[in-house]
């Protein structure tokens, strides 16, 4: 074997010498990276122990300070959507869901001739439960069923040189439904969801209309609603885990 042979082998050898620790260290810092990746990944999606969910409407907030689109965001058809607070206990697999919300305003309206009060008070619950499906590193999917609630009392006082008229309506009633949505956790505490329904209400309402000076005009009427109609994914929530 001359001396250009073995010089050849041994710079082999000492290219693996210096080339398998280099490629240990570099194997097991990309495996803890890996880890570390995985562990973060999951640690954003639910875990399989039970937790406390708060949900904030961010549309509703909003609208309120929105003076023109307030009335049209903030009112509760048949305790339907927009419920300003939800509430759920769940994990990675199931949650129980709950969700309330009260809406009380006055108006008043003074044109020349007459001049109008309106009141109106809204109570509205719903509970029910969902399935959670994750997609990925940051994406959750649900589907579920909703029992709700609601009371709904309308009041309006109207006052002219002739009469004054005040008429009174109550509502109140129920449903049952479907319901589905999308989550997106920007870290493991907190997220941002949307989610649509199709419930199926029936409501029982009153009138009576009063006036002060021809009483002989009063009446009262009595009527049952149903309503099935779907509602898409249109409320933006605020979402933190406890």
């Amino acid at each position: 074997m001359n001396k250009q042979h073995i010089l050849f082998t041994t710079s082999i050898l000492l290219l693996l010498l210096l080339y398998l620790p280099f490629s240990l260290l570099a194997q097991e810092g990309e495996k803890k990276e890996i880890e570390v990746r995985e562990k973060t990944e999951k640690s954003i999606q639910p875990s399989s122990e039970r937790k406390l969910e708060i949900g904030l409407n961010v549309t509703t907030v909003i609208s309120s300070f929105l003076a023109n689109n307030s009335d049209q965001l903030t009112n509760f058809t048949f305790g339907q959507a927009g419920y300003p607070v939800s509430l759920k206990l769940g994990n990675n697999k199931k949650a129980l869901r709950l969700a309330f919300g009260v809406n009380i305003n006055r108006s008043n309206i003074f044109q020349t001739g007459f001049d109008e009060i309106q009141e109106r008070s809204f109570i509205s619950a719903k509970v029910g439960g969902e399935k959670r499906l994750a997609i990925g590193k940051r994406w959750l999917f649900f589907y579920g069923f909703d029992v709700i609630t609601f009371y709904e009392k309308l009041s309006s006082t109207v006052n002219t040189s002739i009469d004054r008229v005040r008429i009174t309506q109550n509502g109140f009633g129920g449903g049952v439904g479907p319901v589905y949505g999308l989550q997106f956790h920007l870290n493991h505490r907190m997220s941002l969801g949307c989610e649509g329904s199709l419930y199926t209400v029936v409501s029982f309402n009153s009138q009576r209309e009063t006036f002060s000076n021809n009483p002989f005009f009063n009446q009262a009427e009595n009527s049952t609603n149903f309503n099935a109609s779907t509602e898409v994914p249109k409320w933006l929530y605020f979402i933190v885990r406890l």
